[in-house]
């Protein structure tokens, strides 16, 4: 009778993991669609207080053909960050774009052109994702760092998870313990106990060996 009570009790336990788990990610890409117009834009300096006046500036001239109620922003402001991360780096610029496709256009052109110059600052451009979103990320980081070193296509999808491409096959990683087990399976197992410089995660495109901007440890959510 105490088995089949304690049996109970570790099947009911194992059910309300479960709910709660759902419930977290359910919370976790509720917020990533909140976030879904934004950008996040790193490289503009301190001096400058007029955030979305500068934004505004750079979204005309990357994308000079579209008009100009396209380019309309909700809001624009400085992420938060940590009075006890000091650091020259200047804080990530945060937009929400009025129109989704104004969002898309933006990503594709930068991802073409890479890092720009703009009034003598070096931007690039970041998605604004949710903290348990970036934090989980982190954990895939010696993943994905050995995925760019040997040419491995990957994207990120939502609500959570890495999709790899290998020999026409699609395989789906959410956990570190998965992706070592896919990495020994193709042979590229090597250099993956080694701690990775911190990145920024990639907007959720093929990616390939790259160079990826450090993690400044400030800005909001993640921070993330």
């Amino acid at each position: 009778m105490a088995a089949t009570n304690n049996a109970v009790k570790k099947e009911e336990k194992k059910r309300s993991q479960l709910q709660v788990a759902e419930l977290a990610d359910r919370q976790e890409d509720a917020e990533n669609r909140e976030r879904r117009n934004n950008i996040r834009v790193c490289g503009i300096p301190e001096s400058v207080t007029d955030v979305q006046g500068f934004v505004s500036r750079w979204l005309e001239a990357l994308l000079p053909d579209l008009p100009e109620h396209e380019r309309m922003m909700d809001r624009c402001h400085r992420a938060l960050r940590s009075r006890s991360l000091a650091t020259e780096q200047p804080r990530d610029v945060i937009a929400r774009l009025h129109y989704f496709r104004t969002r898309d256009a933006v990503f594709q052109k930068t991802k073409t052109a890479g890092a720009c110059q703009f009034e003598d600052a070096t931007l690039q451009l970041f998605q604004d994702l949710s903290p348990v979103t970036l934090a989980r990320r982190r954990r895939l980081q010696p993943i994905t760092r050995v995925l760019r070193e040997r040419a491995i296509r990957y994207r990120w999808t939502f609500p959570f998870g890495l999709l790899v491409i290998k020999n026409g096959r699609a395989i789906s990683i959410k956990e570190l313990e998965e992706g070592e087990v896919f990495l020994c399976k193709v042979g590229a197992k090597e250099g993956t106990a080694a701690s990775p410089p911190r990145e920024r995660s990639p907007e959720p495109e093929w990616q390939k060996a790259g160079k990826q901007r450090k993690n400044n440890g400030a800005s909001d959510p993640e921070e993330d």
